[in-house]
């Protein structure tokens, strides 16, 4: 099993020199990950794609110190290893989420619907493994891919002294919560799958951030990323509910009765996910960018002693 390395900043190491170990840190545990045998390929994907978020959160921390075009062009490759892997992740999560909610009880009475939706979501997981992980060996492709990146050194695992300090790091991080902020504010006052979907983009690579600074202050960091973590599941949970429920309705799997006694609880779930992620989203991006910035680095300094 792939070994876990700390994905924190750390006080005995220079900033750049903590970037550049936790990158390369990252790259080496995602091509572990592809090494995986065949029995845990869901599992491989799972994290690989944990992995490559995670590098492209720290990616977004840096883009003031390695300029937007290298931003755009580093950003864009580790996206390509992601997306090699969506078809399965989302077949996946599709299995998962649906047996989660139907233990719930709230399909009650539609005994037949539950398990011919469980069948046919375990038949499009097989068949999507089957296609791009036995047929195509995915993961040997983002292997592949990974390998190219890794061997590309000093492009995206080269961040020097002299471009990367605080005041540039910080900046980073004041553009992922100042999109955090416009996009909560849109999906409060449209509710709809893709601005739902966005402001969760942003809360994760928020968490991702500060969880490199958590040492920076852990009581009060390690609260703060639990907070994000908890409308990330909760909105992440709401979004393979909303691809599910377009998956069974635009395939005509149950007979209209059924379809829409399923969607109904669906979307009950789904409600409930929003309502429980908005109040937490809203404490967690009350301060302005600025405010928000200013307390970072109050922290940072305090932690790093200057």
């Amino acid at each position: 099993m792939p070994g876990r390395l700390s994905f924190r900043i750390q006080k005995n190491r220079k900033l750049d020199k903590s970037i550049n170990r936790i990158i390369d840190g990252q790259l080496e545990i995602a091509t572990d990950f592809c090494r995986l045998p065949v029995a845990e390929a869901e599992y491989a994907v799972h994290e690989i794609r944990k992995t490559m978020k995670r590098l492209r959160a720290v990616l977004h921390l840096t883009r003031f110190a390695i300029g937007e075009e290298r931003f755009n062009t580093e950003n864009n490759r580790l996206r390509e290893v992601t997306f090699l892997l969506t078809s399965l992740r989302k077949s996946a999560a599709h299995v998962s989420t649906f047996n989660s909610v139907a233990e719930t009880g709230i399909f009650k009475g539609q005994t037949q619907a539950v398990n011919e939706l469980k069948e046919y979501l375990f038949n499009k997981k097989k068949e999507e493994y089957d296609k791009l992980y036995m047929k195509q060996h995915a993961l040997e492709i983002c292997y592949q891919h990974l390998s190219e990146i890794k061997a590309m050194q000093p492009l995206i695992v080269a961040v020097n002294a002299d471009d990367l300090k605080k005041e540039i790091f910080l900046k980073g991080m004041r553009r992922t919560y100042k999109t955090g902020c416009k996009r909560l504010h849109l999906a409060l006052s449209d509710s709809s799958i893709d601005n739902n979907h966005n402001f969760r983009k942003s809360v994760k690579y928020l968490w991702y951030q500060m969880q490199l600074l958590k040492n920076l202050w852990p009581g009060v960091l390690g609260r703060y990323i639990i907070a994000l973590d908890s409308i990330g599941e909760r909105l992440g949970t709401e979004h393979d509910l909303a691809e599910l429920e377009m998956e069974i309705t635009n395939n005509k799997i149950l007979n209209p009765t059924a379809l829409e006694k399923i969607r109904s609880g669906i979307g009950l779930i789904r409600k409930k996910n929003q309502q429980q992620a908005w109040p937490i989203a809203m404490k967690v991006y009350a301060e302005s960018p600025g405010a928000f910035t200013r307390r970072i680095n109050a922290y940072w300094d305090a932690y790093f002693g200057y």
